[in-house]
């Protein structure tokens, strides 16, 4: 928006007391700082998604994260870090590493027990066990093994959310459980409502190029991996610029 088209003191409403309201409350603050923002929120705390909670158990206490867990610091996610920055919030980040067990160790609660995502440190076996008895996985196997035989989508659709993506390929079961857990963690947001070509861009040209998710991988992986080789670069100028 452009400043020049507000007065000096605006009255501006900000619906929604989620994490993107409050951004907005606080990004419009600095463009204008003697605006008078109200944040409207339906329910009976601010942070939307966003719910942290510490349970005491014997010998200390755990975080529960019942939003999202995570923070990458990449293309967007720079933003987010920079906010939490200027708010002088970095000392509460608590930052893990690619190798430690919270990054290794991924658990979705369903029915009523802990199930360990598919992921590192888990071997082919483990994890066939894990989709074939797993409740939450109900339903992938057969589903994985026909969706090869599902129709393309429509020529003229542009996009669809994840779930409908996954509903249409594979089985609702799967977008409700898994994938709805799983972006619900990651993005705070309704599986029903992200967006499948944005957030899963290779998935979706993979229907759209080889008609089939589980074809374009197997066509993938049986293509031989391109060798790439470094080249050392004239450190001189204009040789640079005659190899150009």
């Amino acid at each position: 928006y452009s400043t020049s088209l507000y007065p000096d003191d605006p009255e501006i409403a900000v619906l929604g007391g989620g994490i993107t309201g409050l951004a907005s409350a606080y990004y419009i603050s600095k463009e204008l700082p003697r605006a008078k923002i109200t944040i409207y929120e339906a329910g009976p705390r601010v942070g939307g998604w966003m719910l942290s909670k510490r349970v005491e158990v014997d010998g200390g206490n755990i975080l529960f994260e019942q939003g999202p867990r995570t923070l990458r610091p990449v293309k967007n996610g720079l933003i987010t870090a920079h906010l939490v920055q200027e708010l002088g919030m970095t000392d509460d980040v608590i930052f893990t590493k690619k190798t430690s067990p919270a990054a290794r160790n991924r658990f979705i609660y369903y029915p009523d027990h802990l199930v360990k995502m598919p992921g590192p440190g888990m071997s082919p076996w483990q994890i066939a066990k894990s989709l074939w008895r797993e409740p939450v996985f109900e339903g992938f196997a057969l589903a994985a093994l026909r969706e090869a035989a599902i129709d393309q989508r429509p020529l003229g659709l542009q996009d669809e959310s994840v779930g409908s993506f996954i509903s249409r390929r594979f089985d609702r079961r799967i977008a409700d459980n898994a994938v709805s857990a799983m972006l619900h963690g990651i993005y705070a947001g309704d599986v029903y409502k992200l967006s499948m070509k944005s957030l899963f861009p290779q998935q979706w040209r993979d229907e759209e190029e080889y008609g089939s998710v589980v074809r374009a991988l197997l066509e993938k992986n049986r293509q031989p991996k391109k060798i790439t080789k470094s080249v050392q670069l004239p450190s001189n100028p204009y040789h640079l610029w005659r190899l150009s």
